[in-house]
């Protein structure tokens, strides 16, 4: 039964038809293919095909007079090895080709030294990147596969994958359920982590655009890549955590790469910094959070939907490494499973006890054990198991159950199975708080995610959520900054004693400033006039008379053009008076001046010259 291959051991049962085997028996290798680890699922699925080969071997009545072989070999979870292991099916193939063409050099038949019998079909793989890299192959030799654990979308795809079929379903299904998830806990602004190939980057992709729709925004995103080291783990988590109101982390990550994740999460002591919500690539895995219990406490994981086997539980239990001889990785998966040497002596510490037998409870990784939270989906049901924990446990259990007619498929429950169980001990919360009013969101350079909440002017209303605008002159924003309504007019009333007193004074003034005007006038050509410079004295008297008028103007009813005037009469008439005094003051002393050093007459010092300068300095 057990055979060497090329890469490594396998399973190999004789029959009339043979069905190829794919599973991941070990996990991933670091700077090696495979690993030295056992991963249980694999071992489990291998078992089953072994059990379901013998049921239908023994029934008579399904495939009367043909017996069933199988050829099984390890993937090591890595869809590159699992391609050069599938070359093992296409040998058979090759050798069954027809032979007519071929011609020998001395002239006699070709005859084929080897006789493999071809794989008629093959269970496998696990992981959608090992089922996509090997559906390629089997698709040129028209060899069907059937996986039971395959989720990408991309697998669908019947123009590329005519010979692939599975028993799950695709991730987008997976990917409704995790948005519905998000949305009844609030979470709408969230990070993401997934895997590179088929299933993490089809399942995000999936996953992005069904929160476009949901109004879930994605903070950051990161690929794990294949060879992704502690360094690249942990450098991308302190990014993630930088987003601190982004507290929600989906997982889109192979069983390999999640526990990665949460091994950097316990390193970086974020263990109660994140909500986890992972998919069935995390699952109900018991080993996954072994040792990282106070990192996965909490979180909340989509397992597909699975029933039991009739009968295949007690056969499982009755399986030991003397009676199982036929799988080459059972010794190694009963060392890995009690923790034990079977080729030690009875009398060392690690030898395996020979009553030790698997349980039921240990093979599968029961959801009584486990911290996180899980989503189970339940086909044709709409009550919950009913279950007691044998000791204090915080495990909540949201069931998405189909019924065949009423309940939506995607309605989730939340039940209380123990007295122990914490219900709503996961926060409910709101990611960004709401804006107030007058507020609008900023957003944030290189975040299309987060903003910042910024207040508009006093003078602004809000045109949307990130805009305001300028309500315009003479116009204020309402009180919810929604709208705008013209101001009213406020101004001094005539008939206030704030406007009679100043009108008062201003006339007086006026009256005495006129009076001189006409006092120069009739005087205009006397030596008194004429020497006190005639032209910048009226100039004088004009500044102090428009000086005096703008107070009329300022008590004025507000208006453009009254308005205008105020700002240019109280500057002109003050200038003026300014002006005419120091051109005045100026000539006078350059007089004097002049007088003491020379007879000579000094320059500019003619009326005209006088009244340039004058309007040179009011002008400016």
């Amino acid at each position: 039964h057990i055979f060497q291959g090329a890469l490594g051991s396998g399973v190999k049962i004789d029959g009339d038809v043979i069905l190829g085997g794919l599973f991941p028996v070990h996990e991933k290798g670091e700077t090696t293919s495979c690993s030295s680890t056992i991963y249980n699922r694999g071992i489990q699925r291998l078992e089953a095909m072994l059990y379901a080969v013998d049921l239908i071997n023994k029934d008579t009545t399904l495939l009367p007079y043909v017996s069933l072989g199988v050829n099984i070999l390890d993937t090591c979870s890595k869809d590159t090895y699992a391609l050069n292991q599938s070359l093992e099916f296409i040998r058979g193939s090759l050798d069954a080709m027809d032979v007519s063409g071929l011609e020998c050099s001395d002239k006699k038949p070709p005859r084929v030294k080897y006789h493999a019998k071809p794989v008629k079909g093959v269970i496998g793989g696990s992981y959608s990147s090992v089922s996509q890299q090997v559906a390629n192959l089997f698709r040129l030799f028209r060899i069907p596969q059937i996986s039971p654990a395959s989720t990408a979308k991309a697998l669908s795809d019947k123009d590329r994958f005519e010979f692939f079929a599975r028993t799950v379903p695709p991730d987008t299904f997976q990917v409704r359920a995790l948005v519905d998830i998000l949305q009844v806990f609030n979470w709408s602004y969230v990070s993401a982590i997934y895997s590179e190939g088929s299933y993490g980057e089809s399942g995000f992709d999936e996953f992005h655009k069904l929160s476009q729709i949901r109004n879930i925004c994605i903070a950051l995103a990161t690929k794990i890549p294949h060879n992704a080291n502690h360094n690249f783990l942990d450098s991308a988590l302190r990014s993630h955590m930088k987003k601190t109101t982004a507290t929600a982390m989906v997982l889109f990550t192979r069983m390999d790469d999640t526990k990665k994740v949460l091994e950097a999460a316990g390193r970086l002591g974020a263990a109660r910094h994140f909500h986890w919500v992972g998919s069935d690539g995390w699952g109900k895995q018991r080993h996954l959070v072994e040792g990282l219990e106070d990192v996965a406490e909490g979180a909340i994981t989509i397992e597909l939907t699975s029933k039991p086997v009739e009968g295949f539980n007690q056969h499982m239990k009755s399986l030991t490494p003397e009676g199982n001889v036929r799988n080459p990785w059972f010794v190694e998966y009963w060392e890995t499973f009690f923790g034990c040497h079977l080729n030690t002596r009875p009398t060392e510490d690690l030898a395996c006890d020979p009553d030790f037998r698997l349980s039921v409870v240990g093979l599968w990784d029961s959801h009584l054990d486990l911290d996180p939270m899980k989503v189970v989906f339940s086909e044709n049901s709409s009550e919950a198991p009913s279950s007691v924990c044998s000791h204090p446990c915080k495990v909540g259990e949201i069931k998405i159950m189909q019924q065949v007619r009423h309940l939506l498929v995607g309605e989730i429950k939340i039940m209380q199975q123990v007295r122990h169980l914490l219900v709503g001990e996961i926060k409910i919360m709101q990611q960004a708080r709401h804006l107030l009013v007058g507020e609008i969101m900023i957003m944030q350079q290189g975040d299309t995610c987060c903003w910042i909440c910024t207040a508009c002017k006093p003078y602004e209303m809000m045109v949307n959520q990130s805009a305001c605008k300028d309500c315009g002159p003479g116009w204020w924003p309402h009180d919810n900054m929604s709208s705008c309504y013209k101001l009213p007019h406020r101004y001094m009333k005539w008939d206030t004693l704030f406007a009679l007193v100043p009108m008062a004074i201003s006339c007086v003034g006026s009256f005495f400033t006129l009076t001189v005007i006409g006092i120069f006038l009739k005087y205009h050509d006397t030596p008194v006039v004429k020497a006190s410079g005639r032209e910048l004295s009226y100039m004088l008297l004009c500044g102090i008379l428009i000086c005096y008028l703008n107070t009329f103007l300022l008590i004025a009813t507000p208006g453009v053009i009254i308005c205008a005037c105020q700002r240019f009469g109280v500057g002109f008439g003050f200038s003026l008076i300014y002006s005419a005094l120091l051109t005045k003051t100026n000539r006078i002393s350059r007089i004097f001046d002049s007088a003491s050093r020379s007879a000579r007459r000094p320059g500019f010092i003619s009326p005209k010259s006088q009244v340039i300068i004058t309007c040179f300095l009011v002008s400016i």
